[in-house]
């Protein structure tokens, strides 16, 4: 239900038509920035890639948003220097219809063909964009800020398909403790660890809201409280045997709590943030492995595991910092203590599916 209602809004909002509007607007970043944000059928094609990326899961959530801004550097590139390509309005307004419809049926296609799909249709995006470089602004600022709009049209995209996830969780079963299937080679094992944190939302959250935390304590939180939290994870291997899958209800609150310091009080001791980083260290890998022995599974799925949770922590705590650190305005702070509250929100609610 929630991926029909997300998809029936791309599909219409394909149709809005071509409003590409440069009005008011001064330089070549800020042209080339607004322009595909400005355009619905732009909008409507870079939030479904983002968003069928994040319903195929690992590694199309990353390899999506990066294939398409290359190829459409690509496809700017033919615009720019005169290279035509036919029907690039009809692709632009079936990219919209196509994607949505591969979400809607939940087409689980194969990541080298989700890639070529995806880059089939930047192809058209691209040449519009770059087929339309206005000649008073400079290229480069347009070439900056058209790259940088559609990342953030992906970011978008990927965190509706983040929420609808959740949401399907909530309607649906509480998860079942982690199996490991341990086997092939020590490449294999590592990806296999590493999916097991980025596929569960239970694990992610607590993890999510203590980057926010650190990112809203101080610039360079990140560098003091990481250690910690590496720390915590490594002592989580030797102490999950003396757990059950029970432990995710504590992490899950621990997260809770976390996310609402970040939101109301996130000023906190030096020594307190690194209890913060420890303690969810360690019960984020006594959550993920769920009662498996000392070393029952084989060393590089630790690893992956390891790397999953601090790969999501630093992640958070070095984007949020840095649109801190960049935006220094007063609503920027209160946007990420906003978000820190929704993690908490959404914890609750993960919780009591849980406890149930």
């Amino acid at each position: 239900m929630v991926r029909m209602l997300l998809v029936i809004s791309l599909i219409l909002s394909a149709n809005m038509g071509f409003a590409h509007s440069g009005e008011g607007i001064d330089s070549g970043f800020e042209s080339g920035f607004w322009h595909p944000i400005l355009g619905w059928d732009h909008v409507v094609a870079m939030v479904a890639v983002g968003l069928w990326g994040a319903f195929l899961g690992s590694p199309a959530i990353f390899v999506l948003p990066i294939v398409f801004p290359i190829v459409m550097a690509f496809g700017g590139a033919l615009g720019v220097i005169g290279v035509p390509i036919p029907f690039i309005e009809t692709g632009i307004a079936l990219s919209g219809v196509v994607l949505g419809l591969l979400i809607l049926f939940a087409v689980k296609a194969p990541n080298y063909i989700a890639a070529i799909v995806v880059g089939i249709f930047a192809i058209f995006h691209g040449h519009a964009h770059g087929g339309e470089l206005p000649e008073q602004f400079s290229a480069y600022g347009y070439s900056v800020g058209f790259v940088i709009g559609t990342g953030l049209l992906h970011s978008v995209g990927i965190g509706f398909g983040f929420l609808a996830l959740v949401f399907s969780m909530l309607l649906g079963a509480p998860a079942q403790a982690h199996s490991f299937l341990a086997e092939g080679g020590a490449y294999d094992l590592f990806v296999e660890g590493t999916t097991v944190i980025l596929q569960d939302v239970r694990l992610l959250l607590p993890i999510v809201a203590l980057g926010l935390l650190i990112s809203l304590w101080k610039a360079d939180g990140l560098i003091s409280a990481w250690p910690a939290n590496i720390a915590g994870n490594v002592l989580g291997v030797p102490l999950a045997v003396l757990v059950s899958d029970k432990i995710i209800l504590v992490y899950l609150l621990i997260g809770v709590f976390v996310g609402l310091i970040a939101s109301l009080t996130p000023k906190r001791s030096a020594t307190e943030i690194k209890v913060f980083a420890l303690v969810l260290g360690l019960i984020s890998m006594l959550s993920a492995l769920e009662g498996h022995e000392f070393f029952e599974l084989p060393i590089a799925i630790y690893l992956g595991l390891i790397f999953g949770l601090n790969l999501v922590f630093a992640a958070t705590a070095n984007i949020s910092g840095l649109i801190l650190s960049t935006f220094k305005a007063n609503w920027v702070n209160i946007a990420i203590r906003a978000i820190s509250s929704w993690t908490a929100a959404i914890g609750i609610l993960i919780f009591a599916v849980n406890f149930k």
